[in-house]
């Protein structure tokens, strides 16, 4: 934003610039819209001053993204937390239905339907990992175990995926 005043010994003046740019009315209506502007943010003169503090800075966030304090506070702690390695996005949700290829055990069908219930991990002593178990519906009871690295390659989130894959096992 170009500046429409300056401040010298006498006080603040209008730039010498903008005294022939302007009509008196469009400087009236554009310092107007800077106020409004500035007043939307809810900062004071003071604020400007001595820099934005983590108040002023959260009061801002609230204000533009339109979220409440609490929900600025959430990500502050998401933020942290992601920080000191304690934050994982999970690949998948519960209740997920997912086709697990199980080509080699002669027991079961080559692509078994699951469901699944639960996402386990591991303290960081056992290597910090996440397994995921699902239920086999058409044995309820019976689980299987995966990996997020296993999405994709064994375990699909459709049949068809399933049977795609599998006919290239089949194959090689």
């Amino acid at each position: 934003m170009k500046r429409l005043t300056k401040r010298t010994n006498e006080g603040v003046l209008l730039s010498e610039e903008n005294e022939e740019r302007y009509t008196f009315i469009e400087l009236i209506d554009i310092l107007l819209e800077r106020l409004a502007a500035y007043e939307d943010t809810g900062l004071t003169p003071e604020d400007l001053k001595h820099g934005l503090n983590a108040a002023v800075r959260k009061k801002l966030a609230c204000e533009y993204f339109g979220l409440s304090t609490s929900q600025v506070s959430h990500i502050e702690e998401l933020v942290q937390a992601d920080k000191d390695g304690k934050l994982e996005v999970l690949p998948i949700d519960i209740g997920t239905d997912v086709f697990a290829l199980r080509p080699g055990m002669p027991w079961c069908a080559p692509i078994t339907a699951c469901s699944v219930k639960n996402i386990v991990f591991h303290p960081p002593e056992n290597g910090n990992r996440m397994y995921i178990l699902a239920e086999v519906k058409a044995d309820r009871g019976l689980h299987i175990r995966f990996s997020p690295e296993d999405i994709g390659r064994t375990v699909f989130f459709t049949h068809e995926e399933a049977e795609k894959a599998l006919e290239e096992v089949r194959h090689e």
